[in-house]
């Protein structure tokens, strides 16, 4: 119970980064403020706020600095490590000798001639201490960001694994009893008249889509072989399906059993294809499916002919469910590793999908 709580107070700070900055400088201040008090009997109030808060505004700047232009110019993007720690250095150099000055600017203010005055050596040791104590700073912002960001990917990839145990539930609760479906399947085509092949054939094919989807697809990855079988099937029930005025081409690789992808990754683009494919008697209505592999690059392009006629919303709305679970698949699967390029002509309909293979 009590790690739940703890969980729940982390990630409510964590969550809100405007939380997480208003905790870490109410404790700082805080603590300076408790730790410097005897400046408070020294200056009075006003005179103490003045100098505590000139302190803190140029740390601030120092911090928001580092965490929002240096780190993210310099660090996230492995440019030049060597140019960011020079930077770092040259800014908390400016920033030390700001507050030094400030510092002693406001004592030759309010102290009295001859009282409180410093050395030339203790001088060099206040400034010193501020540019040390700046790189405190400095370094447990940085860590605070950087653990904020290691926890929401942890909050992320949490997110993904539960996401996968539900798919798997309902991928296995999908497979209750599959030898019933095949042997159904089997029945239905022993029930079909010999002559009648387009059905024999209908039923073969998805008996072997069948097969793929229970038997082969529990892995994380398939052979591009295996797959390319499956969405064989697939154009081969579809050219059944369709009419004599759709032109249907798929052409794909060979020497594809080494190269090992995500299974049923393209499915999606088919089903779209087919689904939203026109069908007028005045023009060519097509699906062309092209696969091609150039070494550790994939390329996937669909291109199918569209209604003219416009689609209802809701028709629209439920068209882009599939392609945007798609999208996100390739987000997880292929992070970096992709470039999906989709485009509406008015006429025809194009996916262009590259995969860098691992």
């Amino acid at each position: 119970m009590q790690t739940v709580k703890y969980q729940k107070l982390i990630s409510y700070f964590t969550k809100s980064r405007i939380r997480l900055h208003l905790l870490f400088w109410i404790c700082v201040m805080s603590a300076n403020v408790l730790s410097e008090y005897y400046y408070f009997e020294k200056l009075g109030i006003g005179w103490f706020l003045v100098r505590f808060f000139v302190k803190f505004f140029f740390l601030m700047v120092l911090v928001y600095v580092n965490l929002y232009y240096l780190i993210r110019v310099f660090l996230s993007q492995k440019r030049n490590i060597f140019l960011y720690i020079v930077l770092l250095l040259l800014s908390n150099l400016i920033i030390s000798y700001l507050q030094f000055r400030i510092d002693f600017a406001i004592a030759d203010l309010i102290y009295k001639p001859g009282y409180e005055i410093r050395s030339s050596n203790d001088q060099v040791i206040f400034f010193t201490s501020r540019f040390i104590s700046n790189f405190w700073y400095i370094g447990s912002t940085s860590a605070l960001m950087f653990a904020r960001q290691h926890f929401k990917q942890r909050m992320e990839v949490n997110k993904i694994e539960i996401s996968k145990l539900q798919t798997e539930v309902k991928y296995l609760i999908a497979q209750i009893n599959p030898h019933f479906l095949f042997n159904a399947i089997n029945t239905i085509y022993v029930q079909i008249d010999r002559d009648n092949t387009n059905a024999r054939e209908t039923v073969t094919k998805f008996s072997e889509m069948l097969r793929y989807q229970l038997y082969e697809c529990n892995g994380d990855t398939v052979s591009l072989e295996k797959e390319i079988q499956y969405l064989q099937n697939y154009v081969a029930i579809q050219r059944l399906r369709k009419s004599q005025r759709h032109q249907i081409t798929f052409s794909y690789p060979d020497n594809t059993a080494n190269v090992q992808i995500p299974p049923m990754l393209f499915t999606g683009f088919l089903e779209n294809a087919f689904k939203y494919v026109s069908n007028d008697k005045n023009r060519d209505n097509f699906v062309s499916i092209e696969m091609l592999l150039d070494e550790n690059k994939l390329c996937f392009i669909v291109e199918n002919t569209k209604h003219r006629i416009i689609k209802a919303d809701d028709d629209k709305e439920n068209s882009g469910i599939g392609l945007n679970n798609i999208k996100r698949r390739l987000e997880l699967q292929f992070t970096d590793r992709h470039k999906l390029d989709i485009k509406d002509t008015g006429d025809t309909f194009i996916i262009n999908l590259l995969l860098q293979l691992a």
